[in-house]
């Protein structure tokens, strides 16, 4: 453990720019993003926000931000997949590259794939480290939590474990983007709290900066609600209708 004054820790941490993805996705901490299975898009999200950070475009409303009156420019995003069917996933790839304007894939979008990674192994944790150093993002992307540990997602003693994984890899500078699911019971019922509707232990609940939730409560609903809560005054909270499939 090596000790700092508080004034060299608070002039260096005034210099970390805030966002990442002005008014949706700061450039530090543990950034929750949660949805019904199969209907609130959540990987589509977390694909697009990696796409426009690692492009340097906006994604909807939110801009990554301009330095002096230069276009922004795009930064290194790691994606950590282990769901969906690899065609799946390149053809969504490629519908967002065209949704984007883009002629080909961010090449600042790092990409690992159904490669069984565990957050709640050693062995995995210093992999994920390794790879951190080696890639430099400015935000780790983990889709999803279901399929990343080895453990039960109802015990606490098991979700802290990930969350202790979680607080190791953001203390290496990236922003860390973890995608999970609603409980079956609690995340159909509207009337119950945001947070209270994230599948198993109360951990992560407890754990995040900002929570990003994704509600459809019907597929006959034909937008997405993105409420974005934070821990975090300086940040932003409020509520949006998002038309996913409209492009909008």
């Amino acid at each position: 453990m090596i000790s700092v004054s508080l004034a060299e820790w608070a002039q260096q941490a005034h210099q970390t720019p805030p966002w990442l993805l002005g008014g949706l996705l700061p450039a530090e901490g543990l950034i929750l993003v949660s949805g019904q299975q199969k209907r609130a898009a959540k990987s589509w999200f977390a694909m697009a926000s990696a796409f426009a950070i690692s492009a340097g475009q906006p994604f909807g409303p939110w801009e990554p931000p301009r330095k002096k009156k230069r276009a922004p420019a795009g930064v290194p995003v790691l994606y950590v997949q282990e769901e969906g069917t690899a065609y799946g996933m390149a053809k969504r790839a490629l519908a967002l590259t065209v949704g984007f304007g883009l002629k080909e894939p961010p090449k600042e979008l790092w990409w690992m794939f159904r490669q069984r990674v565990r957050l709640d192994s050693p062995l995995w944790r210093a992999n994920l480290l390794a790879e951190i150093k080696a890639v430099k993002p400015a935000l780790v992307v983990l889709d999803s939590l279901t399929y990343l540990h080895s453990g039960d997602e109802n015990t606490a003693r098991d979700m802290v474990k990930i969350v202790d994984t979680l607080n190791i890899l953001r203390a290496q500078g990236p922003a860390i983007m973890l995608v999970t699911h609603l409980d079956k019971t609690r995340g159909e019922d509207g009337r119950a709290s945001l947070d209270a509707q994230i599948r198993g232990s109360n951990a992560l609940a407890g754990a995040y900066d900002v929570h990003i939730a994704l509600r459809r409560y019907s597929h006959k609903i034909p937008t997405i609600t993105i409420t974005i809560l934070s821990r975090d005054a300086a940040l932003q909270t409020g509520t949006v209708d998002w038309d996913y499939e409209g492009g909008k």
